[in-house]
């Protein structure tokens, strides 16, 4: 419902905003990496590249990134912008209006067309349509439930996508108009947010979950501990850092767990029980 649309829209609005403000730009912007601990959307998956190439999802790549793909050389100094993060939270509000992948079907029936051609960019059909200068007509996207139908006659939620999804990034609203915008003024302005609290003043959490995340997760956390000391062993914050970066995870994304965690001294189970529990 407009409830829950709300929601997210304010909790990535603010989020954005924290990282934008903080010099960072995301870059992945999609479902797999916002998750929900308890009352609160989280930003997860922190630990991008500093550069463009090979930091974003083809689904929810802005247009300008989108050029960038087709002629990296013509475009080598572009450099990631924050305008590339909203256009990619416009497209998951998209995803979360049609309970599904708002553009998948439109990038699979380009790339099946491209199939005979000669590209050797992967997505390079899907890429040269989203470079295009005409806008979505997010009336086509949005063809079901009925109920998602419905929501579009809101007319405050209807400027907020075509504002989020102007191809122009100049046009584009920022982290901080996004948060200001209509639509997120509705009721229930404290519910849901990303930074609302100290805690999440904090980077929003990478592979954080309050019973939300997968096991697949959980076993990859305890995993890259498991390979240097066992689940019981206590370790100051900065050994068990040390630990879980030899074994895999981006230093980045085991600070943040670790921040978030509060704990100066854990074990693997403790912290496991922290990211999991319900």
């Amino acid at each position: 419902g407009v409830g829950h649309l709300r929601g997210l829209a304010r909790a990535l609005s603010e989020g954005l905003g924290w990282l934008h403000r903080s010099g960072w730009c995301h870059l992945d912007v999609k479902p797999e990496n916002i998750v929900r601990v308890g009352r609160v959307w989280k930003l997860i998956d922190l630990d991008r590249p500093s550069d463009l190439s090979g930091a974003f999802s083809p689904l929810y790549a802005s247009p300008e990134l989108a050029r960038f793909s087709l002629d990296e050389a013509r475009h080598a100094g572009m450099a990631p912008d924050a305008a590339m993060d909203i256009w990619a939270a416009g497209v998951v509000l998209l995803d979360v209006l049609v309970h599904g992948r708002s553009l998948e079907e439109t990038k699979a029936g380009l790339d099946a067309a491209a199939l005979f051609e000669e590209d050797d960019l992967p997505s390079a059909a899907w890429y040269r349509w989203l470079a295009e200068p005409d806008p979505l007509d997010i009336d086509a996207l949005v063809t079901a439930p009925a109920s998602s139908v419905q929501l579009l006659r809101n007319s405050a939620l209807r400027d907020l996508l075509r504002c989020l999804l102007d191809k122009d990034p100049q046009r584009r609203l920022t982290a901080q108009e996004f948060r200001r915008h209509a639509f997120l003024c509705g009721p229930g302005c404290g519910d849901s947010a990303m930074h609302d609290s100290n805690e999440a003043r904090a980077p929003p959490g990478p592979k954080a979950g309050g019973g939300q995340v997968g096991g697949a997760s959980r076993r990859r956390v305890e995993a890259a501990f498991l390979q240097h000391v066992s689940t019981d062993a206590r370790l100051p914050r900065r050994l068990f850092c040390e630990a879980l970066v030899r074994g895999g995870l981006g230093r980045g994304e085991a600070a943040t767990l670790l921040e978030m965690c509060g704990l100066q001294e854990l074990s693997c189970n403790e912290f496991l029980d922290f990211l999991y529990s319900k």
